[in-house]
């Protein structure tokens, strides 16, 4: 995964209490980063992706 999925993920993850785990997640973060919502289109899985991250994330914390 390059730096600007990375960025973009990390940053749908803050519309998830409001949009929950899905494609619109994903197009708020887009247009809050100043990119194309086609940017969501990096993420062919879309919004599983993205949940995939979120617990990536917190295994890598239980691992610190």
């Amino acid at each position: 995964m390059d730096m600007l999925q990375q960025q973009l993920l990390d940053s749908a993850l803050q519309h998830v209490n409001r949009l929950g785990w899905t494609r619109s997640s994903l197009s708020a973060a887009a247009t809050g980063m100043q990119l194309s919502p086609a940017s969501v289109g990096m993420f062919p899985r879309g919004p599983s992706q993205l949940v995939e991250h979120f617990i990536a994330q917190k295994n890598a914390e239980l691992d610190r």
